[in-house]
């Protein structure tokens, strides 16, 4: 009777408990619901220019090299969507969207039907980039807001100078971002920035008009931005049948065979510079001293090999599927037959490229050797309709490495231990007095970074 008595208080007891932690758990879940409610109603009462509405121009670049043009339309672009994704102003801009810079600012804020005008200025320095950005009030005819700050080349690429100056408009016209907003844009999506600056740099190229380096920068765009980079290289490499009157395609004929003419020519430089990628391993070192015990025998191993670069081919497919539509329309056989020799070239592709490796010392300083350590391979392209492009796996793969030998490397030249490093790559056009043409800025790769 005791124990019955016992367990039933427990059971009271037990009950008890677990009422007073539902109600705990219950008030518990309740004080979230409220945070996120209040959290929420900041989130709404944060003004984010509902009533404003702006075009951004591309910035007024002043003593920037050629090589970093891009920046402007990177940032013009940048720009453009960090408002779109943080606030709710109207953005005028449209995609592909190449509104330059103009002073003639009323001009463009009643093409684009807005109050407010996004403009300024990059002006390249001996150590950095001075920024002076500014948003115009059409109406009031004077600045709302305005960034300025230096920027290294590293911070623009990052992207962290254009969160900055995001953050610093905004400010002057008085959105400011919630935390979550804030924390989105300074934490910057590295593919998409990446994007960006490809697209920007393919922007520029084809406006100067080489198509060929559009192209090759357009296949280099990946994630969200990967269609709209194919859809230009699909507009490019467009060329609509001619019609009207003889005189008319005359005029349209010698347009585009100009055209033709140099993206031939600036692939087939375009191939001979990118076609080829370097991979080496210089993982094993085995060195042995000679018989003079005054200079060593160097074996690296794996070593080298030269393998065909996939994005390059890809690029010379590309084109080539396009010169076969021209092809295929009798109207452009003018065209077709003056062009024959360079088209014909760029079909049966054949390179033949000298890898040059040797030994450096601690400082830096080359050791004298009867030779340095060489590798020469080919790369042969044969263009069809049925071409296919192999994986980038395959491609490594299809080469084997092949090692390197030194021998009577002089010791009493070098100081400390003595390591394999690429010297060089180098095309080859066979002997015949023409001499061996050294690539600038060639791809090399260990096979770590490759992979």
């Amino acid at each position: 009777m005791k124990k019955r008595i016992t367990c039933f208080i427990y059971l009271i007891l037990l009950g008890l408990f677990s009422v007073s932690c539902a109600t705990s758990s219950g008030q518990d879940k309740k004080g979230i619901q409220e945070e996120v409610k209040n959290d929420a109603r900041v989130e709404k009462q944060i003004y984010k220019g509902e009533d404003i509405s702006l075009v951004v121009m591309q910035p007024c670049l002043t003593d920037v090299s050629d090589s970093e043009k891009w920046i402007a339309r990177y940032i013009q672009e940048s720009l453009v969507n960090k408002f779109s994704t943080f606030t709710q102003m109207y953005i005028a801009n449209s995609e592909n969207d190449d509104l330059e810079y103009s002073e003639d600012f009323f001009t463009i804020a009643d093409n684009y039907y807005v109050n407010n005008l996004v403009s300024g200025s990059i002006q390249e320095t001996i150590n950095d980039y001075e920024f002076n950005f500014f948003i115009v009030d059409i109406q009031n005819n004077e600045n709302s807001s305005s960034a300025e700050c230096h920027y290294s080349l590293a911070d623009i690429e990052s992207g962290r100078a254009v969160n900055d100056i995001t953050i610093k408009l905004l400010k002057g016209l008085g959105i400011n971002l919630s935390a979550s907003d804030m924390r989105t844009l300074t934490a910057t999506n590295t593919e998409e920035n990446t994007a960006l600056i490809l697209l920007a740099k393919a922007y520029v190229a084809e406006k100067a008009g080489n198509l060929v380096e559009a192209i090759a920068y357009y296949f280099e765009v990946k994630g969200t931005y990967q269609e709209r980079a194919y859809s230009n290289i699909k507009r490019i490499l467009y060329f609509p049948i001619p019609k009207g009157s003889l005189e008319e395609k005359s005029e349209y004929l010698q347009t585009t065979q100009k055209t033709w003419s140099k993206m031939f020519k600036d692939l087939d430089s375009y191939l001979s510079l990118k076609l080829p990628v370097v991979i080496y391993n210089f993982s094993s070192v085995t060195k042995e001293l000679n018989s003079d015990l005054k200079t060593a025998r160097f074996t690296v191993e794996p070593g080298m090999k030269i393998i065909p670069n996939r994005q390059a081919i890809t690029v010379w497919k590309e084109i080539m599927d396009a010169w076969e539509g021209i092809k295929a329309e009798k109207e452009f056989a003018p065209l077709v037959k003056n062009l024959h020799g360079a088209s014909q070239q760029l079909s049966q592709v054949q390179h033949t490229y000298i890898a040059v490796a040797g030994l450096v010392d601690e400082e830096g300083v080359r050791a004298r050797t009867p030779g340095y350590g060489e590798i020469t391979q080919k790369i042969i392209l044969q263009y069809s309709k049925t071409f296919e492009i192999k994986s980038r796996k395959k491609y490594f793969n299809d080469r084997e490495y092949r090692k390197l030998n030194f021998n009577n490397v002089q010791l009493s030249e070098v100081e400390g231990e003595l390591v394999p490093e690429v010297f060089s790559l180098e095309k080859s056009y066979g002997g015949g007095g023409t001499p061996n043409v050294k690539l600038e800025t060639p791809l090399v790769f260990s096979e770590a970074e490759w992979e």
